[in-house]
């Protein structure tokens, strides 16, 4: 809560009590430094995940797919998320009229594009999504897609799986059979 017309000094100083409160109720900051990732990689993927998963308890699925894919570079340099595709054509690239700006903007922020995690959030992650991150199960996950009727999530080890998988979702479009 603040007041009217307060300072951004207070402002910041509760936003900031805030986050240190849930930095300790959640053991953040060990989960944080046990995990291997930096405090902003483990943002920048909640806000991924957050943006991907329609459902909480799809959250850590959908977590060890990405870190799966980032643990394994070689084979998937790419996270190929839609969230992060669309928070570049839906965000940045309508403030931004210069191709120069809009290439750089595209090789940082859209994962089909991009190798690695975005150079920052593209979202604000909730605790789910960063909790998701820090205690997602370890699985041989590679692939996930969504119903976006159902919003029920299928998951798959191969790519193989994955055409079947997008097909019991609905998803046909021939983009992804490439």
């Amino acid at each position: 809560r603040f007041y009217i017309d307060d300072s951004a000094y207070n402002v910041t100083k509760n936003l900031r009590q805030e986050m240190e409160s849930i930095f300790d109720k959640y053991d953040l900051y060990d989960k944080i430094k046990d995990s291997g990732f930096t405090t902003e990689e483990v943002f920048t993927l909640a806000s991924i995940v957050q943006a991907e998963a329609a459902k909480t308890n799809d959250m850590q699925l959908v977590a060890s797919v990405f870190i799966n894919r980032l643990k394994n570079p070689e084979d998937f340099p790419k996270l190929q998320s839609d969230a992060t595709n669309k928070y570049y054509t839906k965000v940045i690239l309508p403030q931004n009229e210069d191709a120069a700006s809009q290439a750089m903007y595209e090789d940082a922020y859209d994962t089909y594009v991009s190798i690695g995690l975005t150079p920052s959030p593209i979202g604000n992650p909730g605790i789910d999504a960063i909790l998701a991150v820090l205690e997602a199960p370890k699985t041989d996950y590679f692939y996930f897609c969504s119903d976006i009727n159902t919003k029920e999530c299928f998951y798959a080890n191969t790519y193989d799986q994955h055409k079947e998988n997008l097909k019991k979702a609905g998803i046909n479009d021939e983009q992804y059979f490439e």
